[in-house]
């Protein structure tokens, strides 16, 4: 579910781009520390980068959309983990730590 959530909202960022400009870069690493780093980076939109702070869904029915990040930061705390997100250079990124996998 974790994956699922974050990667379908970097699909839907993309999908605001034309073609040509969609990309999304996933990178997932664990150590023998018990230790899961995951970083999703994709490009956003002119129109998204206004409201970067906010991160919430623009869907029609809030109640239904927008759990993506809700639920990547349950599964961190359930770790012990952080979640990390912003906006620079005109690319999203999101950094989830967690611990004791």
């Amino acid at each position: 579910a974790l994956f699922g959530n974050i990667l379908d909202n970097a699909r839907e960022a993309c999908l605001a781009l034309p073609p040509e400009h969609r990309w999304v870069q996933l990178s997932v690493k664990w150590d023998n520390r018990g230790m899961l780093f995951v970083s999703v980076k994709n490009p956003v939109a002119e129109a998204a980068l206004k409201n970067a702070e906010d991160l919430a869904t623009d869907k029609g029915d809030a109640l239904l959309h927008g759990l993506g990040l809700k639920n990547a930061r349950r599964v961190a705390e359930a770790f012990g983990g952080t979640v990390e997100t912003g906006v620079a250079d005109g690319k999203f990124h999101l950094r989830l730590v967690l611990y004791n996998i």
